[in-house]
C-alpha cells in the first residue's frame, strides 16, 4: 500500500492551532478502552471527541490483519495519519478529543529492546498526556479471564510499564506537555483535566462559606492596619491555593518520603508547578500573590504594573499564567484582559487563571472584558468572593 494513496486526505492548516487532543496511554490490558467508554458516558458528545487510536488505523488499512502485513514505515505512516484525522476531526468541530495511544510493544521473550511505535511528532499534537498506570496483577488477571491475549509475567508486565512511564514522562517534559499517570482515581482526576481543554469561562468561588466571612473581615476592618491588612492578603492567597486554584490547574502524584524513617508515600503537588508563573498585578495584588507562591514555591513570580512587563522569555516555557489582584471590577478588568491578549499573542496554548479576594460579577459576564477574552480560549477565574455591581 503507496503512503501517497492514503484513505484521508488532510488539507495542512495555514496557521498552527492550540493543541485540542488529549492522549490516553497504558499497556495493552490497563484499560484504556475502557476509560474512552466511560468518559463517553459521563462527558457526552456535545463538546468533546473519542477515538480509538487502534480503529482509526485499521479503518485505513481494511482491517486489523492487513496492518500487521504492512513493514514497520507504512506502520508508522499510518500511524501518524490516525494522529492527524483525530486533530482534524477536533479542528473542524471545535471540540477537545481523547485518543487512546500505544507506546511500545514488549512480547515476552524478545530481545531486551521494546518495540516502540510512538513517534516524536505524534506527541507534540497533544495537549496533555494521561497515563493508565494500572497494577500488574489487575492487568494479568484481565489477560487471564478470557482474552485473546497471551499470559505475560507480572513482573515483565511491570517492567514495561515502568519503562513507559519513566520514558513517556521525560518525553512529555521535553516538549512542555503536562503528564498525569493515574490510578485508581480516574474520575476524580482525568475528568477535571479533560474538561478544563474545553475552553469558555470556569468559576471557582467560596462567596457564602464561613472561612470567606473570617478571611475578609481583616481586609475589611481599619483598626488591622496596612501590615495587618498584608498579612491578611497573603492567608487569602493561601487558602485560594490549597482549596479552590488545585481545581482548574490540577495535581499530580508525587512519591514523598517521611522524615527519619524509611517508608515512601504517595502526594500530591501542583500539576505542572515549575512551568507556572504568578503574576502579582500592580501593588494591589502583591499580597495574595505572595500567599499562593508560598504554597507554590516552585513557580515563578513576577510582579507586573502593565501588560508590556511580560516578555517572551517569562512565558515560553510556561503552561499556566496565574494573574493575581485583589478586586477585579470592571475598571481593572479591562487591563487584565488586554494582559490576557499579550500573553495570548506569545503563547497561545497557555492556560489562564486569575485569582482574586473580591471579583465583580459584570466582569465575568459575557459582555465584561474577562468573559471577552474566555471566548478565544479557556480562563479560569478563582474568587473568595463573587459581587454584585454597585
Amino acid at each position: 500500500m503507496n503512503p501517497t494513496s492514503a484513505p484521508w486526505n488532510i488539507a495542512p492548516q495555514a496557521t498552527p492551532l492550540p493543541p485540542r487532543l488529549i492522549g490516553l496511554y497504558g499497556i495493552p490490558g490497563s484499560g484504556k478502552t475502557l476509560a474512552i467508554d466511560r468518559l463517553r458516558r459521563q462527558l457526552g458528545l456535545t463538546e468533546f471527541e473519542y477515538f480509538k487510536g487502534s480503529d482509526l488505523i485499521h479503518l485505513a488499512t481494511s482491517g486489523e490483519v492487513a496492518f500487521h502485513k504492512l513493514d514497520e514505515p507504512l506502520k508508522k505512516h499510518y500511524r501518524q495519519r490516525a494522529m492527524m484525522v483525530a486533530e482534524a476531526t477536533c479542528v473542524r468541530s471545535g471540540k477537545v478529543g481523547v485518543i487512546t495511544r500505544e507506546f511500545m510493544y514488549w512480547s515476552v521473550g524478545e530481545s531486551e529492546e521494546p518495540a516502540k511505535v510512538y513517534a516524536g511528532d505524534d506527541l507534540n499534537m497533544f495537549a496533555h498526556v494521561v497515563y493508565l498506570n494500572t497494577p500488574p496483577e489487575v492487568i494479568a488477571k484481565r489477560r487471564d479471564d478470557g482474552t485473546s491475549r497471551s499470559i505475560v509475567p507480572i513482573e515483565h508486565l511491570r517492567r514495561w510499564q515502568d519503562t513507559e512511564v519513566e520514558e513517556l514522562r521525560g518525553l512529555c517534559q521535553q516538549r512542555h506537555i503536562p503528564f498525569t499517570s493515574v490510578y485508581p482515581d480516574f474520575n476524580e482526576i482525568v475528568v477535571p483535566i479533560i474538561q478544563r481543554y474545553n475552553g469558555g469561562l470556569k468559576m471557582y468561588h467560596a462567596t457564602d462559606s464561613a472561612a470567606t466571612k473570617l478571611l475578609l473581615t481583616p481586609v475589611l476592618d481599619a483598626a488591622v492596619g496596612e501590615l495587618g491588612r498584608e498579612d491578611a492578603y497573603g492567608k487569602i492567597g493561601a487558602y485560594l491555593a490549597t482549596t479552590l486554584l488545585a481545581e482548574p490547574l490540577g495535581i499530580q502524584e508525587l512519591i514523598a518520603q517521611y522524615p527519619e524513617h524509611p517508608s515512601k508515600v504517595s502526594g500530591y503537588r501542583l500539576l505542572g508547578e515549575e512551568q507556572t508563573l504568578i503574576v502579582a498585578w500592580r501593588h494591589s495584588g502583591k499580597g495574595i500573590a505572595e500567599g499562593v507562591h508560598g504554597v507554590f514555591p516552585k513557580a515563578k513570580f513576577l510582579p507586573v504594573q502593565q501588560p508590556e512587563d511580560i516578555q517572551s522569555r517569562h512565558i515560553q516555557d510556561k503552561v499556566n499564567a496565574v494573574i493575581v489582584d485583589s478586586l477585579i471590577n470592571w475598571k481593572n478588568g479591562e487591563a487584565m484582559a488586554e494582559l490576557v491578549r499579550s500573553i495570548r499573542a506569545v503563547h497561545t496554548t497557555i492556560r489562564i487563571v486569575f485569582v482574586a479576594a473580591e471579583v465583580n460579577r459584570e466582569v465575568v459576564s459575557v459582555r465584561g472584558p474577562v468573559g471577552a477574552v474566555s471566548r478565544s480560549g479557556e480562563v479560569s477565574v478563582v474568587a473568595l468572593r463573587m459581587t454584585k455591581p454597585k
